[in-house]
């Protein structure tokens, strides 16, 4: 947290005001004290695997607070494209003609600011949605978003790490992880199922260690 305290003072005159304000949410943020925290758990569906290639075609996000997910306060919106989904409508069933009606990045951020006030993040591979995000909010506010995030495949990664000499590709999907933990099986590749997949997965996760 200390790192990511200093980048933020580093950035902050890059950073509009309700960048800094989201920030400024984070403060009271403690990563080691999983149950004093309130999370966020996000999805994105893209066109390609990093943001100089694709776009951003649908995100959503879980709440989950006390050890409890939020389905109430959940949110699953299409985002408008700049150029055809192309093949990766395969992989997410989004088709340019789904688009039609879609939200551009300008109108989802606020909305996804306003339900990050003051929450983790949670990823099931963080790196590649983080991209995206901070791509946006590099653009729409200045610097990239610089929130405390959990990471679901990296805990499974290092568990697994201790557990096992070698991890077989796709021991991480998440899928497969969730198997590890007597969880259902979700369709894959829609971003409200991913991220509520993602949501059950990290509260698993912590209910293991505490058993452990």
């Amino acid at each position: 947290m200390l790192g990511l305290r200093l980048h933020q003072y580093w950035y902050r005159r890059q950073a509009d005001a309700s960048l800094q304000a989201l920030w400024f949410s984070s403060n009271n943020i403690r990563l080691g004290q999983y149950h004093k925290n309130r999370y966020l758990a996000v999805d994105l569906e893209t066109t390609a695997l990093n943001p100089k290639e694709g776009e951003v075609v649908s995100i959503a996000w879980v709440p989950l607070e006390n050890g409890q997910i939020d389905m109430g306060q959940a949110a699953h919106y299409l985002i408008s494209t700049s150029d055809s989904v192309g093949h990766s409508a395969t992989f997410h069933h989004i088709r340019d003609c789904d688009l039609g009606d879609a939200l551009s990045v300008s109108d989802v951020m606020p909305l996804f600011f306003e339900a990050l006030k003051g929450r983790v993040l949670i990823f099931h591979c963080a790196a590649m949605d983080m991209a995206f995000l901070d791509q946006w909010c590099v653009r729409l506010h200045g610097a990239r978003l610089l929130m405390p995030l959990v990471d679901t495949l990296a805990l499974e990664r290092k568990r697994l790490d201790s557990r096992q000499p070698i991890i077989r590709a796709g021991d991480l999907r998440l899928g497969e992880c969730r198997q590890r933990y007597n969880l259902p099986e979700y369709p894959p590749h829609n971003a409200m199922s991913d991220a509520l997949a993602t949501a059950e997965l990290f509260l698993a996760m912590m209910a293991s260690r505490g058993s452990a």
